[in-house]
């Protein structure tokens, strides 16, 4: 009974704001952790109201398939957006996120930049209500080199005024935390990891269905890349890195699996005919479910070489298939090298090339060993289940120091 009256004493009303939600794809991890989170804070019995576009990367959205994403406690408003999917501005998106945020306690932003995030934060300051922005790699270094101009007029005009007036900022890892004060952010920021979820691989496909897909991995070793293919993800480095070891190894398959952002997998076949290893290289475009674990189940060794990463989901999927992962500094995965589980390089291609090169060396029970290392890192990591919870402890603070709140 007392555990009955603890679940109905939470009655926070949350309104959580993402640019891209399912079922939208091709926006990568910040589309996946707003999804996971949302669904973790409903199972806890918050009232959580998304607020999203209908923009995905294959195009416009029916409004009716988000009731399918749906479940007790979870309510989706979409809009509909105009002129680009990426930041999915709107003449009529306002009404939407306004009536939404005036209903709720607390508002919860996933991302910056764009513009339902942007005008969620202007209206729960202007309705008095406390909110929350999660930066999702938003200020990393890295990301400023691209269209630098452009960025830097939209930190300094409402990004920054958006984050110091934020209740708390939401950071997945420490390097977020020290690139949003180098940007002269000094308000209350919180660490809170992705979470990542127990996958039980007897309800999975057999590694024998990655085969019957993609003909060309039978009796080869396979070296996988997951992400989306975009320049931040470091394909330049490691596509080189295959072309300078294609004489050294052979009978091994470089897959890369993900989906096109704004034309970069074009960029990205050329360097494959470059370094001339388009035999040794499987292009899937995007995988969902079934296809997507069974590539994890059939890879011998997972490859993440980004030079800028929020929290790297992916990575923690491999390593829930025990998989040895190669990574960058760039991403906060550390602790791979402490825990032997794989190996976290500079993103310098000479790196990336002299680690791939020992790895490949090693025979494939040299490899499972390494991989099912990360039994000890796994247990470590936050549950979706937790990284919620600890949002409802930060809900609560704020609203019990929140003038606006009974």
């Amino acid at each position: 009974m007392k555990r009955k009256q603890k679940s109905r004493e939470i009655t926070i009303k949350v309104a959580f704001v993402t640019t891209h939600y399912p079922p939208s794809t091709g926006f990568g991890g910040v589309t996946e952790a707003g999804f996971q989170l949302s669904r973790a804070l409903a199972k806890l019995n918050i009232n959580v109201s998304v607020i999203t576009s209908d923009a995905s990367l294959a195009g416009r959205i029916s409004l009716k398939q988000f009731k399918r994403f749906e479940q007790p406690c979870l309510r989706i408003s979409p809009y509909r957006f105009i002129l680009t999917g990426k930041s999915a501005p709107s003449p009529f998106g306002h009404v939407i996120i306004k009536r939404v945020i005036s209903e709720c306690d607390i508002v919860h932003v996933n991302g910056i930049y764009t513009y339902p995030v942007t005008v969620a934060a202007w209206y729960a300051r202007h309705l008095h209500k406390p909110y929350i922005v999660a930066l999702r790699n938003g200020l990393d270094p890295y990301m400023f080199e691209i269209r630098r101009s452009k960025k830097m007029f939209g930190f300094r005009s409402y990004v920054k005024p958006i984050l110091q007036r934020a209740d708390a900022i939401h950071a997945t890892a420490p390097q977020e935390v020290e690139h949003a004060r180098s940007f002269g952010v000094n308000g209350n920021i919180v660490i809170i990891p992705n979470g990542v979820d127990t996958i039980s691989p007897e309800n999975l496909p057999k590694k024998q269905d990655a085969d019957a897909v993609w003909p060309k991995l039978r009796g080869k070793r396979v070296v996988l890349f997951l992400s989306r293919l975009s320049p931040q993800k470091g394909l330049d480095m490691l596509i080189q890195s295959w072309g300078n070891l294609k004489e050294s190894f052979t009978g091994v398959v470089l897959v890369l699996a993900g989906p096109d952002y704004q034309g970069f997998s074009r960029i990205v076949r050329q360097l494959v005919d470059r370094y001339g290893v388009r035999d040794s290289v499987v292009f899937t475009g995007e995988v969902l479910e079934d296809r997507k674990w069974a590539l994890f189940r059939r890879a011998d060794l997972f490859v993440l070489p980004s030079y800028a990463e929020n929290f790297g989901n992916v990575i923690a999927e491999a390593l829930a298939f025990e998989i040895p992962v190669l990574t960058t500094t760039a991403t906060p995965w550390h602790m791979l090298d402490q825990y032997g589980c794989g190996f976290c390089v500079p993103p310098v291609q000479r790196e990336i090339e002299t680690t791939l090169k020992r790895l490949l060396a090693m025979p494939k029970t040299a490899l499972r060993t390494m991989g099912a290392k990360s039994s000890t890192l796994r247990a470590r990591l936050n549950t979706w289940e937790k990284s919620a919870q600890q949002f409802v402890y930060l809900y609560q603070k704020i609203l019990s120091e929140h003038p606006g709140k009974d």
